[in-house]
């Protein structure tokens, strides 16, 4: 019986010096846009020229979030004054407010699996913005997202 409690109790000190040294590794070397969606002032300047040098961001937009699961290279979505964009290292998906027919958005209930928000464009096609439910971010991005795209349809009238 005491071989088992040494057996758990071993277990369960290398499970918690794993978690503190996973905590203190994304502390100090992860990204706050990797937990987490972020406004323009929480980019860097390096962050913000890549975006533009991928022809993501243009000159006559600002961000109002930004999200990245992996890092920026990799992947993210951005939430600018004009559109909403999601990419990866090979595909891009954009739609400017103008051409939004349909938003939807299926919250996760889990901190551990992606939120999702349905775009549906105008000419009925469609992409997928996955984005973490930590600090409420699928909440807030939807509803900024809802709310600008909500008043370029009450200019258009």
């Amino acid at each position: 019986m005491k071989t088992v409690f040494k057996i758990v109790g071993v277990s369960l000190g290398v499970l918690l010096l794993a978690a503190i040294a996973w905590v203190i590794f994304d502390t100090h070397f992860g990204t706050k846009y990797e937990t987490q969606i972020v406004t323009k002032d929480e980019l860097s300047q390096k962050d913000i020229s890549y975006l533009k040098g991928r022809g993501l961001l243009k000159e006559n937009e600002d961000i109002i979030y930004f999200y990245s699961f992996s890092g920026i290279e990799k992947g993210g979505t951005l939430l600018t004054t004009k559109k909403i964009v999601t990419y990866d290292h090979s595909v891009v998906e954009e739609c400017g407010f103008e051409r939004i027919h349909n938003l939807s958005s299926d919250y996760s209930r889990s901190f551990v699996a992606m939120s999702t928000v349905t775009v549906v464009r105008n000419d009925k096609t469609e992409f997928i913005v996955e984005i973490t439910p930590a600090a409420n971010s699928d909440k807030k991005l939807f509803s900024k997202l809802k709310s600008l795209w909500q008043a370029q349809i009450s200019k258009g009238q």
